[in-house]
């Protein structure tokens, strides 16, 4: 690594509700596009073509190249992502909804940010490396841990490392930690939801199994009625 050239590290440690289970975690983790959504500041998002991997992945750390995970390298997806630079109502700098970013972007790239990710789907969890702007790049790794006791959820594990020149790693570290927080917490609230969705589809697709079953049950004991009734001799009386 050159001397010009620093790194940081940030850690976050989450609790998941006991009523959220490991495959469910993991399920958002593999979503890419459901992962590019929780970003605020997003406006589009492109899956590049195979052949860009390549290309990505021979500035990427060692340790993050294949075989990290099995299979060709052309199979892990690359995105192009295009961010606003604006302020939300409420006047929160709406970058600070990102991972690798902090408040420095707002000081050098006044419009609009470009830049590439990739998504590493990993057993228990997943990695997301980027390459962006001035030269910075940063690998997220999430992992997800089963409970540690009974009756407990599962713990969310991301940690995060930036590399940067030394002029600009001083402004990353000022809103990292923030920024990572933030995008962890935006995550549970989005599997939460997610969870929450399940659970009513799941109400309503019983709901319905049941109604189903009760309607082919009257059925059934109509048909019964009527043929009972068949069998019945009427006299008339004149």
């Amino acid at each position: 690594m050159s001397f010009l050239t620093t790194t940081t590290e940030v850690k976050t440690k989450t609790t998941l509700s006991p009523n959220i289970t490991k495959a469910q975690a993991l399920s958002l983790l593999h979503n890419d596009t459901g992962m590019l959504d929780l970003n605020p500041s997003k406006i589009t998002y492109t899956l590049l073509p195979p052949s860009t991997s390549t290309q990505f992945y021979s500035s990427v750390p060692a340790a993050h190249k294949p075989p990290t995970i099995p299979g060709d390298i052309s199979t892990l997806p690359v995105y192009h992502v295009t961010e606003h630079q604006g302020t939300s109502s409420s006047g929160e700098n709406e970058v600070q909804g990102g991972h690798w970013k902090g408040s420095w972007i707002k000081r050098f790239v006044p419009n609009e940010l470009t830049y590439q990710t990739s998504v590493q789907h990993t057993a228990d969890g997943m990695i997301s490396i980027t390459h962006a702007p001035m030269g910075v790049q940063s690998v997220t790794t999430w992992i997800v841990r089963d409970p540690v006791a009974e009756g407990q959820g599962c713990v969310l594990e991301k940690s995060g490392k930036v590399w940067s020149n030394r002029a600009l790693m001083g402004f990353i570290k000022g809103g990292l930690q923030g920024s990572y927080e933030k995008l962890a917490a935006d995550f549970v609230r989005a599997l939460e939801k997610t969870v929450v969705d399940e659970q009513e589809q799941k109400r309503k697709a019983s709901n319905t199994e049941e109604a189903k079953a009760d309607g082919e049950k009257k059925v059934e004991e109509e048909k019964k009625v009527g043929e009972g009734a068949t069998g019945v001799e009427v006299e008339t009386v004149s």
